[in-house]
């Protein structure tokens, strides 16, 4: 079974994390319908979350931010018991409708990783969102 690319990985403070450890973590719960990892475009020592909702779960949190906190921390909790390894948590995230795609038809992850506008951080027990 292939998990990802073993040159897709981050490292956060010397760890080498590999970015689809932590995004299985994050599949796993059953209100995400995509995520991509990636590090913060001006610090590679910070790992920012990409996530689509499911449809039901973004309807539900479109215009509720305190409600989408609590399901950030949840996803925070579940890369912690899963992964062991508090470096693997991601404390930012970046919601979106949806992933752009490259002429190549994959993932524009070069956008997917510039992009961050919206940015949110979750560091418990308080959020915030940040504006860029």
């Amino acid at each position: 079974v292939v998990l990802g690319r073993k040159n897709d990985y981050s490292t956060i403070n010397g760890e080498k994390l590999y970015n689809f450890d932590i995004e299985n973590a994050i599949l796993d719960s059953k209100t995400v319908k995509l995520c991509e990892i990636q590090t913060h475009p001006e610090d590679d020592n910070r790992l920012v979350a990409h996530i689509v909702w499911e449809n039901e779960i973004n309807s539900l949190l479109k215009n509720n931010m305190e409600k989408q906190n609590e399901y950030l921390m949840e996803l925070q909790e579940k890369v912690m018991k899963k992964l062991k390894n508090k470096e693997a948590i991601p404390f930012n995230f970046c919601i979106r409708d949806s992933f752009p795609s490259a002429p190549s038809g994959k993932r524009d992850i070069k956008f997917i990783k510039e992009d961050i506008d919206g940015l949110i951080e979750i560091n418990k027990p308080y959020a915030k969102k940040l504006v860029k």
